[in-house]
């Protein structure tokens, strides 16, 4: 009888949940190709239009942050989606991470589609790497405004808003798209 040593039947479980919370292997620190502290670059003027404010109740401790949600900029083949998110008090800590506020909510977002009835997906790079932040490594501050940027495909020409789904949390619709 064959047995397999008790690294290489985890590794598949590993590799499920460091998928699950958008980690990488990378060099950039999994964070999409953003800065360090989980910033994405490419925020601009084009996106700073809010088109829908809310508020967040934290999953894994008590209280909420307030989010404002931009305009979807689509940019050749690829469109962005800027969420500004405030986080409110959570005790003591001076910092919080995405996950330790929602778990792995934050880094899979989507969008769907209503006229041609198709969910997009936050994309990855060439490698593995989500284009979006690292729900381990961007941290809030209470009181500070934190831009977080997720990279989608384009939707067709004739898309004019999106449905924007996060986790467990009642859909944002409507969303603008600007080209």
């Amino acid at each position: 009888m064959y047995l397999r040593s008790p690294l290489k039947a985890a590794a598949p479980a590993l590799a499920l949940v460091l998928l699950l919370a958008g980690c990488s292997g990378g060099g950039d620190g999994g964070n999409g190709g953003g800065d360090e502290d989980g910033a994405s670059p490419g925020t601009s003027a084009e996106t700073t239009d809010v088109v829908a404010e809310t508020t967040w109740p934290y999953q894994r401790r008590g209280g909420e942050a307030e989010a404002e949600i931009h305009a979807l900029q689509v940019r050749g083949r690829l469109m962005q989606l800027t969420i500004t998110v405030t986080a409110g008090d959570f005790g003591d800590e001076a910092t919080q991470s995405l996950y330790d506020l929602w778990g792995t909510f934050g880094a899979v977002p989507y969008l769907v589609d209503n006229a041609n009835l198709t969910r997009h997906n936050v994309v990855y790079d060439s490698g593995t790497t989500l284009q979006g932040p690292n729900v381990v490594d961007t941290r809030l501050t209470p009181g500070e405004p934190r831009d977080l940027s997720y990279t989608f495909a384009a939707p067709p020409e004739d898309v004019e808003t999106m449905d924007l789904y996060i986790g467990e949390l009642p859909p944002i619709t409507d969303v603008p798209v600007q080209r």
